[in-house]
């Protein structure tokens, strides 16, 4: 299983949307290592070999990453997903619940 974790604190939606269209358009990207640079440079040093080509991505909110979800990888235990008005009963609410009891079991050990 391969998962992918995208952690983004800017709350602009622009680049992800334009992303998630170009992928929708092309139906395919290309998924490659890459590593940031050290002090401050603008360059990345991207890998082309190995690199998998796919055909599928799913975006979905965090507030509907349940308990067993493969997803539930993704998920930081320390902060709280953003929950939409209206919506009771979230499955992530369980899933971070879970994952705080399963860090403190291993903290006790």
């Amino acid at each position: 299983m391969l998962s992918r974790i995208k952690s983004d604190d800017t709350h602009k939606l622009e680049a992800h949307d334009e992303f998630h269209e170009d992928v929708r358009d092309v139906r395919r990207f290309f998924l490659m290592p890459a590593q940031l640079p050290a002090g401050g440079q603008r360059e990345q040093a991207i890998e082309s070999n190995p690199a998998l080509r796919m055909r599928h991505l799913s975006i979905r909110p965090a507030w509907q990453i349940g308990e067993n979800d493969p997803d539930i990888v993704a998920l930081d235990g320390d902060e709280d997903p953003f929950i939409p008005d209206g919506v009771t009963d979230a499955p992530v609410i369980k899933s971070i619940a879970a994952q705080r009891a399963r860090r403190s079991v291993r903290s006790d050990s």
